[in-house]
């Protein structure tokens, strides 16, 4: 199963790597916590970070979980530490960052829907987080709150020397030449990001028929087979470019996702807040709900989009216009497509979740199922 983080315990160290999102591919800071846990009260862990951040609450837990390990954390910064990794990094008792790679804080984000009592409550816990942070910051920098608050509103981003010198960091070393590649959607949720940073980012090529079967394979390989033979078909037209089999594909799981879920307890109040992809978590349990896998939430506004309609909103929310595409088709391509879209990742995790609700209800036993997903990795420069 793909995940974020690895660890390695050796005899008197422990090796922590958190690369990538935090929360992401559906593990969570449990499955890390636990693991340290595990490793026993070991006298020095190293945490080496390449990650633009994640979920808050998934974040925190970590933190504290490392904050509150007897061990020694020597923190290394091995290219980019963003959001919640630059707050995770706080751990640390030593903080080393080479002088290209870089760190960003900035205030929590998030949206929400309802009554004017929902929203205030929204806003409180957006303060709240936002107070929480900005202490614990100001606590390891040993600058004043309301500096760090400041810095969290504008979006901070800052190269290792700039750390060390507002005390992020406690060592510099130099410059690195080859930095670990991220794919990551949350990437474009950032405003100030310098453009070393944005070249972190790696693309996939191919050509001709080649990559017909490449781009297709990869398409149903989000899925963990339960699309395969729709996915043999298209394999097998030599007409069938990677577009069809995207819209076939739409198509399909659009006949599956009948609404089960439209009604909501006029108490239940939810709000979806972390450090990016607001929308992508809200359209993703918008879906399960659809899907029948979890009630839909008050004040989601996805709960009861047709799949096309969170298509179109994938892309509007990543500052695409449609206005553009003079077909549906055209749309649904653009939402798999696009190199910002977090569309395929949402239909995959409904997919994953329709797969092992499945085999839970088989007196086979078969084990469950996790989906992986090949376009979203780490890549060694």
């Amino acid at each position: 199963m793909k995940t974020w983080f690895s660890i390695k315990a050796m005899a008197d160290v422990v090796h922590v790597r958190i690369y990538d999102e935090i929360g992401g591919y559906g593990v969570k800071a449990s499955a890390l916590t636990d693991e340290i846990n595990a490793c026993g009260n070991v006298p020095e862990i190293h945490l080496r970070i390449h990650s633009p951040g994640g979920d808050i609450f998934e974040g925190l837990a970590i933190y504290n979980a490392l904050k509150n390990h007897p061990a020694k954390k020597i923190v290394h910064i091995e290219g980019m530490a963003a959001s919640m990794a630059s707050f995770i990094a706080m751990c640390g008792d030593h903080i080393v960052m080479p002088e290209n790679a870089m760190m960003m804080i900035h205030a929590p984000r998030g949206v929400t829907a309802g009554v004017s009592g929902d929203v205030r409550r929204f806003a409180d816990l957006m303060d709240k987080l936002g107070d929480t942070m900005a202490e614990t910051y100001a606590g390891r920098t040993g600058r004043s709150k309301q500096e760090i608050t400041a810095m969290m509103e504008a979006e901070t981003w800052m190269d290792g020397n700039e750390c060390k010198a507002n005390g992020f960091a406690d060592e510099v070393i130099p410059a690195i030449t080859a930095m670990a590649r991220i794919e990551s959607k949350r990437i474009g949720d950032f405003s100030n990001m310098p453009e070393n940073i944005k070249s972190m980012i790696s693309q996939k090529t191919g050509s001709g028929e080649q990559e017909r079967l490449n781009g297709i394979r990869e398409l149903f390989g989000t899925f963990n087979g339960r699309y395969n033979d729709l996915a043999i078909s298209c394999l097998a037209d030599s007409g069938c470019s990677v577009e069809d089999a995207r819209e076939r594909l739409l198509l399909t799981m659009g006949k599956e996702s009948t609404p089960t879920n439209k009604t909501t307890p006029a108490n239940l109040y939810y709000a979806y807040t972390d450090n990016g992809n607001i929308t992508g978590d809200a359209m993703r349990q918008g879906l399960n709900a659809r899907l029948g896998h979890e009630q839909a939430e008050r004040g989601n506004p996805y709960a009861m989009m047709s799949l096309f309609d969170m298509a179109q909103a994938s892309l509007t929310h990543r500052g695409i216009s449609t206005g553009s595409y003079s077909t549906r088709s055209q749309i649904v391509n653009a939402a798999f497509t696009h190199s910002s879209s977090d569309f395929t990742y949402i239909l995959a995790g409904g997919a994953e979740k329709s797969v092992n609700t499945a085999a839970k209800r088989s007196a086979s036993g078969r084990k469950k199922v996790h989906c992986q997903t090949s376009m979203r990795h780490v890549v060694l420069a």
